[in-house]
């Protein structure tokens, strides 16, 4: 079980995910609805092995709609939001949303969060 909180007075919340790391072939069949060509592209060369990606794009994502839907409470998908940021040494990560989802959190906002893993799984976090 895992459980994280935040200070009352900051708006926003917090988002856990955790995921066994992909098989290469379930990988291979999910990145293009989890991620854009393009942002593929650009994080492949941070990647220890692709699979290793996708699952970190897959729970860094689902860590950000955890943290949002309290707050604008409207569902949105993996492609709303891009990965622009991978640093496997400090193991952190950025996300840009690609979609205004309230006012608060339009288009260009950018999002911090961290990872841990094992070789079984991957755990990401993200204050908003």
């Amino acid at each position: 079980a895992l459980c994280a909180a935040h200070p009352t007075s900051r708006r926003g919340g917090v988002g856990i995910d955790v995921e066994t790391w992909l098989a290469p072939s379930r990988a291979c069949t999910l990145q293009s609805a989890i991620a854009h060509p393009h942002e593929l592209a650009a994080l492949l060369g941070t990647a220890p092995a692709s699979r290793l990606l996708i699952t970190l794009l897959f729970s860094a994502k689902e860590s950000l709609f955890k943290a949002l839907y309290p707050e604008v409470k409207r569902w949105f998908d993996f492609h709303d939001a891009q990965m622009t940021a991978i640093d496997w040494r400090r193991r952190t990560f950025r996300l840009t949303l690609l979609t205004s989802l309230a006012s608060d959190y339009p288009a260009g906002r950018c999002f911090h969060g961290q990872f841990l893993s094992d070789d079984e799984a991957v755990m990401t976090l993200i204050y908003c």
